[in-house]
């Protein structure tokens, strides 16, 4: 029923199966709203909707070596087992945790409302930030996504010169 306004509202509830769309594929799902008018003539309409699931954080290269001076760029993926990206809100931040670089570029990003798979790639850049130094030091970088979809950490390990 729909309210004096022409609104109404029902409770979606996800099970298995999941969805997997003829068109989008695993993950998307056609959701069919329907109710009659005063003439009881049918209106209806479509949308699709995405059930993404748990985070996934994959990274290349998997290993940390920035020239003395120099820098080393990394191309990460935060995305679920379908490869579609996390909800609405959820927050993807890189961090420095140990040795002299720094980190430049999709460092603290907070995801929008989408379905596009274009929300699911980043990159960053380490540069050696003491470049008058050419000691080895370790160095450690961790990225971290938490939203609605559960939090996890990745961080890769590695060498500045």
């Amino acid at each position: 029923q729909t309210n004096q306004t022409g609104e109404g509202s029902v409770d979606l509830i996800s099970a298995a199966p999941k969805p997997v769309h003829p068109v989008y594929g695993p993950g998307f799902a056609t959701i069919t709203a329907r109710t009659s008018d005063e003439n009881f003539q049918q209106i209806e309409t479509h949308a699709i909707v995405l059930f993404s699931s748990v985070p996934i954080i994959s990274i290349s290269p998997m290993t940390i070596d920035v020239p003395n001076g120099g820098s080393q760029s990394f191309n990460f993926t935060v995305a679920d087992l379908n490869g579609n990206p996390m909800s609405a809100g959820t927050t993807i931040s890189v961090s420095v945790e140990a040795g002299d670089v720094k980190a430049i570029g999709n460092t603290d990003e907070t995801l929008p409302d989408t379905q596009s798979p274009a929300w699911t790639n980043f990159g960053f850049v380490l540069t050696d930030s003491k470049p008058d130094t050419s000691i080895a030091n370790q160095v450690g970088v961790k990225i971290s996504t938490q939203g609605p979809n559960g939090n996890l950490t990745y961080t890769i390990y590695g060498t500045a010169r």
